[in-house]
C-alpha cells in the first residue's frame, strides 16, 4: 500500500527540477556560511567554523549522496507519469506549484530508491542504513550548536567578570556585550539556515518510509523502540523506529535559541 501525502498530486516538471537540484548554501568563493561570516577575532570562531560542515551535508544533494550514483532523473520521470493522468490541472496557481515543489522534493529519495529495484528486507535495510547515516549526522550537528552556545556563554561571563573587577570600564563592557549580542544573531541566523535543510530532508526519509511500509506519517513519527531489543534495521519497526528518532532530533536542533535583547552587563 502506499500512502499519499496529498489527495492529488499537481507537480509542475520546473518545480522538480528545482526541488532536486540541491543547490549548496556557500558563501564567496564557495566557502561555509559560517567561514564567510565569521570575523578572525571572534572568540568563538572555532565553534562557528565548526558547523561549515553540518551545513554542507544537509544542504547537499541526498539523492547523490546516499544512491550511489542513481539519477535524479529518476525522479523526474516518476513525477512525469504521475502527471500523465491530470495534466490538465498543472500550474493551476501559484499555490499549487508551491506545493507540487515540496511534494517533489520530498518524493524525490523514495524515486531514486525504486530505481534501485530494491524491495522488502532489502529496502528496509538500505532505508535504516541511510536513516542512521542522517541520524549520526543531526546528533554531530546537535553537538556542535551546544558547543557554540556554551561558548557565547562563556564570553558573556567573561565580559561580566572583567566589568565587575574594574579590569574594563563601562564603556568597554557595553561594547563587548553588544558585539557578542549581534554576534549570537549571526549564529541563531546560520543555524536557521542549516536546520531547514535538516527538515527538508527528514520530510524526504518520512516519505520514503510511508511508501516503503504503508504506515501513515503520524504512525511513523510516534513510533518508539519496544522492549529491550531494538528491532533489526531491515524491518518496517526498524526503519521507522530510526526515521522517528531523526525526527525527534530535527526538531531539537530547530529549536534555536535566539536572543531576546542585549545580554546585562551584571
Amino acid at each position: 500500500m502506499k500512502v499519499s501525502y496529498f489527495s492529488k498530486p499537481f507537480m509542475s516538471l520546473a518545480a522538480v527540477s528545482l526541488a532536486l537540484s540541491g543547490c549548496m548554501q556557500t558563501g564567496p568563493g564557495g566557502a561555509g556560511i559560517s567561514a564567510s561570516q565569521t570575523s578572525a577575532d571572534d572568540s568563538c570562531r572555532q565553534e562557528r567554523l565548526a558547523l561549515d560542515a553540518s551545513q554542507q551535508y544537509f544542504a547537499a544533494d541526498m539523492i547523490k549522496a546516499m544512491m550511489a550514483g542513481a539519477a535524479t532523473g529518476a525522479a523526474t520521470g516518476l513525477v512525469a507519469g504521475l502527471l500523465s493522468g491530470d495534466t490538465k490541472n498543472v500550474g493551476q496557481t501559484v499555490a499549487v506549484t508551491a506545493v507540487a515543489g515540496a511534494t517533489a522534493a520530498m518524493a524525490g529519495y523514495w524515486a531514486a530508491l525504486q530505481k534501485s529495484n530494491l524491495s522488502g528486507a532489502a529496502l528496509y535495510s538500505k532505508l535504516s542504513s541511510d536513516a542512521s547515516t542522517e541520524g549520526r549526522a543531526l546528533d554531530e550537528a546537535i553537538s556542535k550548536r551546544d558547543a557554540l552556545y556554551a561558548c557565547r556563554d562563556r564570553e558573556i561571563a567573561a565580559v561580566r567578570a572583567g566589568y565587575a573587577s574594574r579590569r574594563i570600564d563601562l564603556a568597554t563592557g557595553q561594547a563587548q556585550i553588544k558585539r557578542i549580542y549581534q554576534a549570537q544573531l549571526q549564529d541563531a541566523s546560520i543555524l536557521q539556515a542549516i536546520g531547514t535543510k535538516a527538515k527538508e530532508r527528514n520530510e524526504s526519509f518520512l516519505y520514503a518510509t510511508t511508501q516503503a511500509t504503508g504506515s501513515s506519517p503520524q504512525r511513523i513519527q510516534a513510533a518508539q523502540p519496544s522492549g529491550s531489543k531494538p528491532a533489526a534495521a531491515d524491518t518496517a519497526q526498524g526503519v521507522e523506529v530510526q526515521v522517528a528518532s531523526n525526527a525527534r532530533k530535527a526538531s531539537d536542533f530547530n529549536n534555536v535559541k535566539k536572543p531576546g535583547g542585549e545580554p546585562s552587563l551584571t
